[in-house]
């Protein structure tokens, strides 16, 4: 499925929430790319995301291992 929106300014590292699409919050955690960057790569593949940013930090925007479910 992959991030659809995002609410609010943040950087690479920082905690953020995770919400179902109904609004209720289901996790937290790490991100891997800031707002900013999150901005362009909305809707894209992973595969894209070297070329859209020309860097890459990972696949995932919060990978498993800094993600903690609720």
């Amino acid at each position: 499925m992959g991030v659809r929106q995002l609410e609010g300014r943040f950087e690479r590292g920082a905690t953020v929430r995770v919400l179902d699409p109904s609004g209720h919050e289901i996790a937290r955690g790490l991100v891997n790319y800031a707002c900013t960057d999150l901005e362009r790569i909305i809707g894209k593949q992973s595969d894209q995301i070297e070329s859209i940013l020309g860097f890459a930090y990972g696949d995932e925007v919060i990978h498993r291992d800094n993600m903690v479910l609720l």
